[in-house]
């Protein structure tokens, strides 16, 4: 039977630096989260498997609008990242950015854009039972558009269209590479003021 022992250390270090910068067109705040660690993770049986690594990280979140917030509003959040990632240990960072922007955002029928590009490299190091020591390389990319309408006392409505795909390489042949594609179109209809005094209706019903 395979004896395989499995030990793991990490540490991680995460603080963000929030501030402002302020002018008249457009306004932009923007925060900042740096993130570090150490992992350590090894394999004793047939073959003997360790890694370690320091992983550094930086994320930007950047907020604004332009002429005004009724108008157009933006959202960037790039993205940087330096060593691979090891989800199981709680580090999570990849290399890429995250757009939003919205049209008429406070109006009856607003417009939002989003973009993103990440790739994310992860470390994996499996139970006993299943292969370990690997890294794999995601490229993780997603474009979508969603409108809404919402008249007041009437239902809202919301179509939502996206497309997007995930191209994944792994360094080792027991995990195959894969590229997967997918896009959607949703509607959905509904009046939250509604089903918010419909609830509230049934709670009162259920205290008397």
């Amino acid at each position: 039977m395979l004896d395989k022992e499995l030990t793991r250390c990490w540490l991680l270090a995460a603080f963000a630096v929030p501030f402002a910068l302020h002018s008249q067109e457009p306004p932009v705040s923007v925060s900042t989260t740096l993130s570090t660690g150490y992992y350590s993770a090894s394999t004793r049986g047939d073959a003997n498997q360790s890694q370690s690594f320091v992983p550094l990280g930086a994320r930007f979140d950047l907020n604004g609008y332009l002429l005004s917030p009724g108008f157009l509003t933006i959202s960037a959040v790039p993205e940087v990242t330096v060593g691979p990632q090891a989800s199981e240990a709680g580090f999570q960072g990849g290399n890429g950015i995250q757009l939003r922007t919205s049209l008429f955002p406070k109006s009856l029928s607003p417009l939002t854009f989003r973009y993103s590009n990440v790739a994310v490299k992860d470390a994996y190091f499996g139970s006993l039972t299943q292969v370990s020591g690997y890294t794999v390389s995601n490229r993780n990319k997603d474009l979508g558009v969603t409108w809404e309408f919402r008249p007041p006392h009437l239902p809202a409505t919301t179509i939502d269209w996206g497309q997007g795909s995930v191209d994944s390489k792994s360094d080792i042949a027991e995990v195959p590479d894969y590229l997967s594609r997918g896009k959607h179109l949703n509607a959905d209809s509904g009046n939250e003021q509604l089903e918010r005094a419909r609830l509230e209706a049934l709670q009162r019903g259920q205290q008397a």
